[in-house]
């Protein structure tokens, strides 16, 4: 068995199970994607496909191939990349989740550009459940997220931790400080269910035994920022945005007696990532 062979196997399940969509797709012939598939039936002595009612369905061992399939190329792929580039620049995929990247990415990237000479890095920010499934098709290198990973293909390490503060109009609330029971009478406004912010939020007020019921959720954080400017209601969001970003008047931090929000930041990459020099750098400048 081969790689070509494992690629043509990869080309078939992609399509759908179709060998003649497949031959279309690689510029062979429907034999040869055939043969090049019996051959690997042949050298493990197992069946990949099915054969029904004249489609092709993957049996249990398909789908165990298919998933070593997908990491044996994503790693050759990286391995290709690596060498060819050896000598060129090289290039470094970072996905960064909504608050990272508004915050912190640029300036990640910066110290990355003036410590490794010639490196091309390309960001991506996107909200973290698409940024894990990217990695997962190694269509980026790393990506610093600001939720929970639990997918096992995906190492995590956790770097920093990032306080979050409630905001509210300055004459909706008059004290500094409320009790629970005081704010979970309030209007909330939140970020969207699988934001880093929303799910801290969220895990920080389940544990208090109090159910969430926003009124509004949004992806932006500014959307809601303005929405509390004109006093629609309470959020929440990264205290380095109010401290950096916010300089309406209208605007005032407020505590919630006993509770305290700690967001936590992590870089992440897929568990058979080639760590290349910028990668570990980048690794450095996150952890410093």
């Amino acid at each position: 068995m081969n790689l070509r062979q494992i690629r043509i196997f990869l080309t078939v399940c992609k399509c759908n199970c179709n060998i003649t969509a497949a031959a279309k797709e690689l510029h062979m012939t429907q034999p040869s994607v055939s043969i090049a598939i019996k051959e690997i039936e042949n050298y493990y002595n197992i069946v990949l496909f099915d054969r029904l009612s004249r489609r092709l369905y993957l049996t249990e061992a398909g789908k165990e191939l298919l998933k070593y399939a997908e990491r044996l190329v994503s790693v050759s792929e990286d391995l290709e990349e690596k060498m060819l580039s050896w000598n060129k620049a090289e290039r470094i995929r970072i996905g960064a989740s909504l608050t990272i990247g508004s915050e912190y990415i640029a300036e990640y990237v910066q110290q990355l550009k003036a410590r490794i000479e010639n490196v091309d890095v390309r960001v991506l920010i996107e909200p973290s459940r698409y940024l894990e499934k990217k990695l997962l098709t190694n269509e980026l290198d790393i990506a610093l997220v600001e939720t929970s990973v639990h997918i096992e293909d995906l190492n995590r390490l956790e770097y920093r931790e990032s306080p979050l503060v409630i905001i509210a109009h300055k004459d909706r609330i008059k004290a500094d400080k409320i009790s629970l029971e005081e704010f979970i009478e309030l209007p909330l406004l939140l970020r969207e269910k699988g934001s880093g912010i929303r799910e801290t939020f969220d895990r920080v007020m389940e544990e208090a035994g109090v159910n969430v019921d926003p009124i509004w959720e949004a992806q932006s954080t500014m959307g809601l920022i303005n929405a509390v400017s004109m006093d629609m209601g309470v959020s929440i969001i990264s205290k380095k945005i109010l401290d950096s970003r916010v300089s309406d008047k209208n605007i005032k931090e407020i505590k919630v007696e006993d509770m305290e929000f700690i967001q936590h930041f992590s870089i992440v990459y897929h568990k058979d990532k080639v760590l290349t020099p910028a990668i570990e750098e980048l690794i450095r400048i996150c952890c410093g």
